[in-house]
């Protein structure tokens, strides 16, 4: 086996150098950043809630859902065992 001894870093920064990026502006495409202070976002927050509150309290109730078909499969078929047992044991008899 050879070993190998690192003497140097592989991360060599530049000395000297001033890395002056400059301001990066967002392209139109994408939308711009709306800061809020903290009473406008209480308000707002106060008004959506207030918003989802009426709509729940006016929300119609589930009067007008239908039963489901499963339903009235098993209830058919628990009558329809019912007259076939009553049949079977007291008209047969």
């Amino acid at each position: 086996m050879t070993e190998v001894s690192i003497d140097q870093t592989v991360n060599i920064t530049p000395i000297g150098r001033n890395l002056n990026v400059g301001v990066i502006d967002a392209p139109d495409s994408h939308p711009k950043v709306i800061l809020y202070d903290a009473k406008k976002a209480t308000k707002e927050i106060r008004q959506i809630n207030n918003d989802v509150y009426e709509a729940q309290r006016n929300a119609s109730p589930t009067k007008h859902r239908k039963t489901p078909k499963g339903f009235w499969f098993l209830l058919s078929a628990a009558v329809l065992t019912g007259i076939v047992l009553f049949f079977k044991h007291f008209v047969k008899k």
